[in-house]
């Protein structure tokens, strides 16, 4: 019976092309290449939003990845959001009592956004990395980071 769970997996591993995606370890470092070496110096991951469409009762979900890189996280956090559908995010990097430190906000309306924090000024430490939506009234999703010293 394991010999078959094990030929069954390996089967499922090799007809999806031997590959595995960001998607599959939501949260954490699992950017994978196609040798299967682990990038450690990015985050990776996804969330869904829900949306209410005004002309109707059916909910939709908005896909949204995301990526914080490079790990390990000294003065630079390059933040990178990822949707299908444009929207405008804001971001705070808090510490971990809640404390908002830093706050970036989307200039325009958009379907991918990257840009770079300066984080030099925090103290090494755990911190998050908080998502909001201009038409969501709280917190969509946290990224954790670790901050090192220099």
């Amino acid at each position: 019976m394991n010999k078959r769970i094990l030929l069954l997996l390996l089967s499922i591993y090799y007809f999806n092309g031997g590959t595995v995606t960001a998607q599959d370890f939501p949260g954490k470092a699992a950017t994978y290449s196609s040798n299967n070496e682990i990038d450690k110096s990015v985050i990776t991951g996804h969330f869904e939003v829900e949306v209410h469409k005004s002309n109707s009762t059916h909910l939709e979900r908005i896909n949204v990845n995301y990526s914080i890189s490079p790990a390990p996280f000294i003065n630079i956090l390059t933040l990178e959001l990822n949707t299908p559908d444009p929207v405008m995010f804001n971001v705070t990097i808090t510490d971990k009592y809640g404390k908002s430190l830093t706050k970036w906000a989307a200039q325009k309306q958009d379907y991918r956004y990257s840009d770079r924090l300066d984080i030099s000024g925090l103290v090494p430490g755990n911190y998050k990395v908080n998502v909001f939506w201009d038409r969501s009234p709280g917190l969509l999703y946290s990224i954790p980071f670790q901050k090192l010293a220099k």
